[in-house]
């Protein structure tokens, strides 16, 4: 009977310390994700920065791919519109692609997505250190998605109907 309290409260210590180092990595995550607080300078009050939404933007602008676009080629060209001379960033799955904009602000990038969902994010960089993003999701099919296949058509039996009418 002993030893099988000093098992069960051994797993429970286990347990308990498996989950709080769960908790643990999730605080953080979410700490990571979020933006801390700043504070005013005066030091009188906190404000939050809000979470950027990077499905739009109003400092960076594409044009080319759209989102959720289906492609059957892996070699595609981002193109936009950001902040003249800025850095530009398009973030995939697996790799960066750096550019910068022209005098007009427009950007066109080559990238090579990988077999399946691909998530671009395309980031402006300005001069005095803001960032601004935008978010797209392409889909690279190596299927043929644009294959069209009519069935041939084969002879199909006629239908003959026939009926008798009795008077009563």
């Amino acid at each position: 009977m002993k030893k099988e309290v000093s098992i069960a409260i051994a797993l429970g210590v286990i347990v308990g310390l498996v989950v709080m180092y769960g908790v643990i990595r999730a605080k953080r995550a979410v700490e990571e994700v979020l933006p801390s607080p700043t504070i005013n300078p005066s030091g009188a009050a906190i404000t939050a920065t809000p979470t950027p939404d990077l499905s739009t933007s109003e400092h960076i602008r594409l044009s080319e791919p759209t989102n959720d676009s289906l492609v059957s080629t892996p070699d595609i060209h981002v193109t936009g519109q950001t902040i003249p001379n800025s850095t530009v960033l398009i973030l995939d799955n697996t790799r960066e692609y750096p550019s910068v904009s022209d005098q007009n602000g427009n950007f066109s990038v080559a990238v090579t997505l990988e077999a399946g969902a691909n998530t671009l994010v395309a980031r402006v960089l300005t001069d005095d250190g803001q960032t601004y993003s935008i978010m797209r999701e392409i889909i690279y099919s190596t299927a043929d998605i644009f294959a069209t296949s009519i069935p041939t058509p084969t002879a199909t039996p006629k239908a003959t109907a026939s009926a008798t009418i009795k008077k009563k």
